[in-house]
């Protein structure tokens, strides 16, 4: 359960647009460290159609699978996401 909700997020957040901007223009090795980095340079056409979440995440297949708080419901439907670590894990 916890990797389709993983993988909920991961959709939201990977096909919601968001601004590409170049942090920086590396077209050279760069020895540093850690190691050397040698650029591969590529062309990528991004080709997914935008994502939207309804509102009462009726396109969202899997939402009736889990049982949300109503502290988690509420940042879910304020947010589309919201993080719950599973009790006993090295995060919970």
């Amino acid at each position: 359960m916890q990797k389709i909700l993983i993988s909920l997020i991961s959709a939201i957040l990977f096909l919601s647009p968001l601004p590409a901007q170049m942090l920086a223009d590396i077209t050279g090795d760069v020895d540093t460290e850690f190691g050397a980095y040698q650029p591969y340079l590529v062309s990528v056409t991004p080709s997914l159609t935008p994502y939207t979440v309804a509102a009462d995440f009726s396109n969202v297949s899997n939402y009736t699978d889990f049982t949300f708080s109503a502290a988690d419901d509420s940042l879910l439907h304020q947010n589309a996401f919201m993080i719950r670590f599973q009790p006993n894990s090295q995060y919970g």
